[in-house]
């Protein structure tokens, strides 16, 4: 199996990510579909990321999570139980 993302073929994800993290550094930035995916290398910056202490963090619900919520019928709170 390979894995193939953007111009990217690797023969496993982390032979990707690895090639991702050598040729672009601690911050990529790539397009999957209609949606931008942006990878963090740095557990630092990941940190930083996951806990942001402002009145009002932008943290968007993932689709995958909107959908589950709508096809069962629940409040999206539900959906992450």
């Amino acid at each position: 199996m390979h894995v193939f993302v953007g111009d990217h073929l690797s023969s496993t994800l982390t032979d990707l990510l690895r090639s991702f993290r050598r040729q672009y550094g601690p911050v990529v930035r790539q397009r999957m579909g209609a949606q931008w995916l942006v990878i963090l290398f740095d557990p630092a910056d990941i940190q930083r990321l996951l806990f942001q202490y402002e009145k009002y963090p932008l943290r968007p619900t993932p689709h995958l999570m909107c959908a589950y919520a709508r096809r069962n019928n629940t409040p999206l709170s539900m959906a992450f139980q």
